[in-house]
């Protein structure tokens, strides 16, 4: 009956989106971007602002310099900017053709008065839609890390992991991070042991930009996508200056530096180095239960990277390492580590190697070869007290794929292997206990995939894939997707997806905050892989109303797991059961997002989220625990001319959501835990930055969590951590209260 089930909505979803195959004609334009500079060479422009003037409809180029950009009857001139060049603007007669547009390099940039600016926030035209965070978008907020990089994204949930550990992670379609395939420049990473702290290992200067797509990504990419797919963009060395700094100081004492530099060689190389460090030193426990609400960390990350293109070859190579160290606890087990109190330190090392290469064949412009290796080492060493954890990963992931056209361009394909390694070496022990710990473990995956895409129905494009992959622990994972997108006119266009996706969790890493706790660890049965069916639909349309172009977007995302890993707090206050899903679990998600700029320079843009979230937890089908099941954003943003300041404000409204059920409850604890049982309160965030734009240097001052709302109690029973009823893994709300932040960019040219 499943099975049958899932052909009827996917027959469903095929005829609707057919269905409207009358409705309108659109048509699109292809082109290229480039610039000329003063040595008469002519190289493609990344990130170029294009757009039909008098219009808010545009598109931004990618790294090629190529954009497609949809056709409207209210504007034929398109205009064509890039900062540091001269506009351009076209009149477009004939969409058959491409163009080649070339700007040219302003040489009189200190005269100009009026600059184009980035969007913050781009909504793809794409078959498969991704929702992408500019590096004016990055700037709205302190983004010190990834992990604080969602604060104005509407799609986007951030919240604590647990009280001791200071981990963040991110949530999208109501299902906690892991559920989301992280991509560094479109190869998975983040994965494994690092996927607790990962976000925090990159800094947010060093990006570009981000992409985030919700449900089903592109087989090409793997088969973890579950509830959706990250990417992150580094900057590139052509497009940045010599020598960046940027410098972030707040009230609790956390500082960070980072700097830039980039350099081309010669016409066809370039490098650029990236570095970092961070520290907060200062302890900082507002609410007096004598744990800090964040661990004293330092943190040193070092990037360089190199891009060669010769026209046929293309090759981007990425160096990484990384050393952090956070130490956390109580307030009086640091500086001495004094045993009479709790202590907590975790003390992580990385380092990567990345190489991409691309191959474009002369006789067949339309075909390319591309190649991806990555070698990850990860390593981290800790203790909770009396526990101790320690972990080492040692991963390689190669992928070659070849894409190519059938007849014509409106049959694409891409086809091509793959191959994950991952050996894990990891020990557990618990102090005073003979209980140890050892499980090295090897996970091999080599994989193959093909994904097809048809355009030949005019408005209307297709996108099916199919992989296969092959661990060596476990039966073979067979991941089907298929994607649909149909264009009713220039401003509206529907999307549908569904497929499915697989992952392999690794408990103690993941959820390492269950180490932060005096719960007997139970794992009941083998764990198997988990497993999860995506269903989605999106719309996305321009309404003008008073003169003011609203873009509407509304979404709706099912996610249906056949197995999932169930991290069980509920059966007994002093126990956590680890066992496979027994029964249902599922999200529901729904948003609809609004975004306008009612006057020049002043854009608004409000959503509302529903997120229905159940599992199985111990026989009863409940509501994900520690989650809001309801949100509210607003965000105000005003640039002035010229974008000399910059205003940014957000508020948020999280609902409230279930906490722990009565079975939680120990009849024989003397202070019943009522804080954690039945449901949390609602609350507001406030987040506000002015920015000053001089001409090399920006100057900012902003403000998170405004109102200052924090979860009084975090810990339950702080004041006896070495007891059976300590746990700091119960956290619904921020931790962290009112923080202040100074900071500023500095480009050298």
């Amino acid at each position: 009956m499943k099975y049958n089930r899932r052909k009827i909505i996917i027959f469903n979803i095929c005829l609707f989106i057919l269905g409207f195959s009358s409705y309108g004609l659109s048509k699109e334009l292809n082109g290229i971007v480039s610039g000329l500079g003063a040595d008469n060479k002519s190289v493609p422009l990344i990130k170029a602002s294009v757009h039909w003037i008098g219009t808010g409809i545009g598109a931004i180029t990618d790294k090629s310099g190529k954009f497609q950009i949809a056709s409207t009857n209210k504007s034929n001139k398109l205009e064509v900017s890039y900062i540091g060049y001269k506009k351009d603007t076209l009149e477009v007669s004939d969409y058959s053709k491409p163009i080649d547009v070339v700007l040219k390099t302003d040489l009189t940039l200190d005269a100009i008065t009026v600059n184009a600016v980035q969007p913050s926030r781009l909504l793809s035209n794409s078959t498969i839609k991704t929702e992408s965070t500019t590096l004016r978008g990055l700037q709205k907020a302190a983004c010190c890390n990834l992990s604080e990089s969602f604060q104005t994204n509407p799609s986007v949930d951030v919240s604590f992991t647990n009280a001791v550990t200071g981990a963040k992670q991110i949530q999208l379609l109501g299902l906690q991070g892991v559920y989301i395939q992280a991509l560094n420049e479109q190869v998975p990473s983040m994965r494994g042991l690092s996927a607790n702290l990962g976000l925090e290992y990159v800094p947010g200067p060093w990006m570009e930009s981000i992409q985030i797509s919700k449900g089903l990504a592109s087989v090409t990419t793997g088969y973890e996508s579950i509830s959706g797919q990250m990417n992150i963009e580094y900057k590139k060395p052509e497009n940045e200056p010599p020598l960046f700094l940027n410098a972030y100081i707040n009230n609790i004492g956390r500082g960070e530096v980072n700097l830039t530099s980039a350099m081309k060689l010669s016409d066809n190389v370039s490098t650029m180095f990236f570095g970092h460090t961070s520290f907060n030193q200062v302890k900082i426990d507002e609410n007096k239960d004598s744990f800090l609400d964040r661990p004293l960390s330092k943190q040193f990350n070092f990037m360089n990277r190199w891009n060669i293109s010769d026209g046929i070859w293309e090759s981007r190579t990425i160096l990484k390492g990384l050393y952090d160290e956070r130490n956390g606890g109580q307030a009086g087990y640091w500086p001495n580590k004094d045993s009479n109190y709790y202590g907590m330190q975790m003390k992580s090392q990385k380092f990567e190697f990345l190489t991409k290469n691309g191959f474009i064949f002369p006789s067949s412009s339309y075909s390319s070869l591309g190649t991806v290796l990555s070698l990850t080492h990860y390593k981290v060493d800790s203790y909770f007290d009396q526990v101790l954890y320690n972990g080492e990963q040692n991963s390689i992931y190669a992928k070659i794929m070849y894409q190519s056209q059938l007849f014509d361009s409106t049959h694409k394909y891409m086809v091509g292997l793959s191959y994950t390694s991952d050996n894990f070496i990891e020990n557990l022990q618990s102090l005073g206990k003979t209980q140890l710990k050892y499980s090295p473990k090897l996970e091999s995956i080599p994989g193959a995939f093909l994904e097809y895409t048809y355009s030949g129905i005019q408005d209307l494009t297709l996108m099916a894939g199919f992989r296969a992959d092959f661990p060596n622990k476990f039966a073979r994972f067979l991941t089907p997707r298929f994607h649909a997108q149909y264009r009713f006119n220039e401003n509206t266009s529907l999307r549908a997806s569904v497929g499915k996706g697989y992952r392999i969790a690794n408990i103690h890493a993941e959820d390492i905050g269950i180490f932060a706790s005096s719960r007997k660890l139970f794992m009941d049965g083998k764990q198997f892989p988990e497993e999860a069916w995506n269903y989605g639909m999106n719309g996305t349309t321009i309404i003008p109303l008073f003169g003011i172009d609203f873009t509407v977007n509304a979404e709706f995302y099912r996610t249906e797991f056949k197995n999932q890993i169930i991290v069980d707090m509920e059966q007994k206050q002093t126990e956590m059961h680890i066992y496979n899903l027994k029964g249902q679990s599922y999200s529901n998600s729904f948003q609809i997002d609004v975004s306008a700029e009612p006057i020049n320079g002043f854009i608004v843009t409000a959503a509302y989220r529903l997120n229905d979230v159940k599992m199985t937890i111990n026989g009863s089908l409940l509501d994900k625990p520690l989650q809001s099941r309801e949100k509210g954003f607003l965000n105000l943003a005003y640039s002035t001319f010229g974008d000399e300041w910059t205003f940014d404000f957000t508020a948020e409204y999280n609902g409230s959501g279930r906490l722990l059920s009565l079975g939680f409850l120990d009849t024989t604890i003397s202070k019943e835990p009522s804080n954690w049982i039945g449901s949390s309160p609602s609350f507001m965030l406030y987040h506000a930055q002015i920015t000053k734009k001089f001409k090399n240097f920006d100057l900012y001052l902003g403000g998170e969590n405004l109102s200052n709302f924090t979860q009084k109690e975090v810990i339950l029973s702080p004041d006896n951590p070495r007891g059976p009823y300590f746990d700091g893994a119960l956290v619904w709300g921020p931790v962290i209260g009112r923080i202040i932040y100074l900071g500023m960019r500095l480009s050298i040219y």
